[in-house]
């Protein structure tokens, strides 16, 4: 019951923190379709012009959080 009164309370609080930001997220491979690690990936805004760079991980995965919508 505790538990159900405490996702009741902070539920709009997270909802809150999350409305006006997005994520993304892919993986970088090579022609053979092998993941490339340590590969520094570059986003741009079209908007704003605002660069963010990640590297990805061994398994060539990256992510981008809190980007604005």
């Amino acid at each position: 019951m505790l538990l159900a009164v405490l996702a009741i309370v902070f539920a709009p609080v997270l909802l809150a923190q999350s409305a006006g930001t997005a994520g993304l997220t892919g993986t970088v491979t090579d022609q053979s379709g092998a993941a490339v690690p340590n590969v520094t990936v570059t986003l741009t805004s079209n908007d704003t012009n605002q660069v963010r760079t990640a590297a990805t991980g061994g398994d060539g995965q990256y992510k981008f959080t809190l980007l604005p919508k």
